[in-house]
């Protein structure tokens, strides 16, 4: 299995005044895929020709009907789901 994350870039001000730092968020997981050339292709079909800025700083470069629509970037990793006991004794 294969995981697909979204990761939301984060714009934060450390202090009034102060520049802005951008950091990466928590990755979320957004779906599973049973080969990683699925989980590449739908991420190659989710972003935009030319992505648009919506905000000063964040970019959204996926289409609105995907599941990334709201993240900055995505990644694809090896999922390990393990396989619990069915009825365990002691």
């Amino acid at each position: 299995m294969y995981a697909l994350y979204g990761i939301m870039v984060e714009v934060a001000q450390s202090r009034i005044g102060g520049a802005f730092e951008e950091s990466d968020g928590p990755p979320e997981l957004l779906a599973l895929f049973t080969s990683e050339a699925k989980a590449n292709a739908y991420v190659k079909s989710s972003r935009l020709k030319a992505p648009k800025k919506e905000t000063f700083s964040a970019v959204r470069p996926f289409r609105k009907s995907s599941l990334l629509r709201y993240y900055s970037y995505a990644e694809v990793e090896e999922y390990y789901i393990p396989d619990p006991p069915v009825d365990p004794s002691l």
